[in-house]
């Protein structure tokens, strides 16, 4: 995007008309769509359609604040890789969690179906 349609951009993004800004936010999606989900897929893997709407809901969220101090698609890389990497820690610290419990699952099915139930609510809680 050179930096007169990037200014243009913004400039319908912050228009009062509804339309114009509707179209302008189209744009920036279908704009930055296939680049963000093949950085996403980089770090998170095949599944980055929920990450992706989360970072889409940053930008349109944060476009009030944005200053222009930095090209506005350096600005939407970011809050991708700061989106990707709260993702990834999220992952990890539930992988990490799930393999420290006992397998509740495992004890649910060689328990008493009254124990297994009780177990399997543990689970769905955790």
């Amino acid at each position: 995007m050179t930096p007169e349609e990037e200014t243009q951009l913004l400039a319908d993004l912050g228009s009062t008309d509804h339309e114009a800004r509707r179209h302008a936010q189209e744009r920036l999606f279908h704009t930055y769509r296939p680049p963000l989900s093949r950085l996403l897929a980089r770090i998170l893997g095949p599944d980055v359609d929920d990450c992706l709407q989360e970072v889409f809901l940053d930008v349109f969220a944060g476009l009030e604040s944005f200053e222009g101090r930095a090209k506005l698609s350096t600005w939407i890389w970011r809050i991708a890789l700061r989106r990707a990497w709260k993702v990834a820690a999220s992952r990890r610290r539930g992988a990490h969690r799930h393999a420290d419990e006992p397998g509740l699952a495992e004890a649910a099915e060689a328990a008493t179906p009254e124990v297994g139930a009780h177990l399997a609510e543990a689970e769905l809680a955790a």
